[in-house]
């Protein structure tokens, strides 16, 4: 963590030198800690410890590794940025380290284009997302991911226009490899392409996106040699007045294939993934995902109110006794203003697991409940 923060420090000096003298540079932080209670019921214990037996609820405090420092420097045309992210959440995996790279990517503007290059969300389905920001470090709950909204971030390179309301981007991003053909090499691994083209404005945009990967095998034993990965989804945001909503469906094949990292947050230690699944012949068999999500919000600044809803939806027949798996979440977050830099966030979770794919008899994998307050410090 210490050279981390070294590293860190030293960019920030050394951007501070480097920018020319009509460069704007900005550095600031989000600050965030959960204090909450986290409620599993007996089924959803039995899917993590089957030992247990009953529901188990405890009070947890720690500081999510979406917690940030950042840095941004902008010219006339140029722009660029950096973002570690921090924490202590060291109940779940995700707390190994106490600090992680989640960001740097700059971009050039021309006319009405902009080329765009680095690590940051991919183009799309990544760029909108719900405001539910409670529970990581406990119970790796973020943006929905894994009910119903669709997130990565990735090395990538783009080209964006925009003119007047009119949007369209093309762009590569990087994901794991497929990891499917056995002992055989994976080869002619295409990143993933996304296209993108909508309406984009400051009170309304809908903005329908293209995600497709492929992936060859070469000397495999599997009976396919290729497989692929894709997903359509529309996102819609609109900005009324105290009014706002923003959502977003998805449909498509292996989708837990194209964005690994985060779409299958939610599968942990389940037979269920929205991941492409291969027989014992080494046949390949395509899963379905589609989902989607809702965040409604009323007011502003210093009290709002964030109704938020998911659902997510995979199946396949390759699974032994059912072919799909459906959860939901539904979410109440409303944020208060303390200051222009302070802001208490309570949040109450409802998540539901859906049934388990391969048993028979009581297949139900468990709800969740997660209630508490975040504490937001932002600079």
């Amino acid at each position: 963590m210490k050279r981390l923060f070294i590293f860190a420090a030293v960019l920030a000096v050394a951007f501070s030198i480097a920018i020319p003298a009509k460069a704007d540079f900005v550095v600031g932080m989000m600050a965030y800690t959960d204090l909450g209670y986290y409620y599993r019921n007996s089924e959803r214990m039995k899917t993590q410890n089957p030992n247990v037996d009953g529901g188990v609820g405890d009070v947890f405090i720690d500081m999510p590794h979406h917690s940030r420092l950042y840095s941004k420097c902008t010219t006339e045309e140029c722009g660029g940025y950096f973002e570690l992210g921090v924490g202590s959440d060291t109940e779940t995996s995700i707390g190994t380290a106490n600090a992680n790279f989640r960001k740097l990517y700059g971009w050039y503007d021309f006319g009405n284009f902009r080329i765009e290059a680095g690590h940051t969300e991919p183009l799309g389905a990544c760029r909108i997302n719900p405001t539910q920001l409670f529970g990581l470090g406990r119970a790796l709950h973020i943006i929905l991911a894994g009910w119903g909204n669709i997130y990565d971030r990735a090395a990538q390179a783009n080209l964006i226009f925009q003119g007047g309301a009119f949007y369209a981007a093309a762009g590569v991003s990087t994901n794991d490899r497929f990891g499917i053909f056995g002992t055989g090499e994976e080869y002619n691994y295409v990143p993933r392409v996304q296209l993108q083209a909508g309406v984009n404005t400051a009170t309304f945009s809908i903005l329908p996106n293209f995600t497709f990967e492929q992936a060859r095998g070469k000397d495999t034993p599997n009976k396919d040699t290729s497989a692929y990965a894709w997903v359509i989804e529309v996102p819609v945001s609109i900005k009324a007045g105290m009014f706002g909503v923003n959502l977003s469906g998805h449909w498509g094949y292996n989708v837990g294939t194209a964005y690994a990292r985060f779409y299958n947050l939610s599968y942990g230690g389940q037979n269920a993934t929205g991941a492409i699944q291969v027989k014992a012949d080494g046949g390949v068999e395509n899963t379905l995902c589609w989902g989607g999500w809702f965040d409604v919000s009323f007011g502003g600044k210093p009290l709002e109110l964030h109704l938020i809803g998911g659902i997510q939806h995979v199946q396949n027949d390759i699974w032994e006794h059912h072919d799909s798996n459906t959860r939901y979440a539904a979410v109440v977050r409303v944020p208060y203003a303390v200051s222009g830099n302070f802001t208490l966030s309570p949040e109450i979770g409802y998540y539901d697991y859906g049934d388990d794919v391969n048993k028979e008899g009581n297949r139900d994998l468990g709800r969740e409940w997660l209630a508490g307050v975040q504490f937001q410090f932002v600079f």
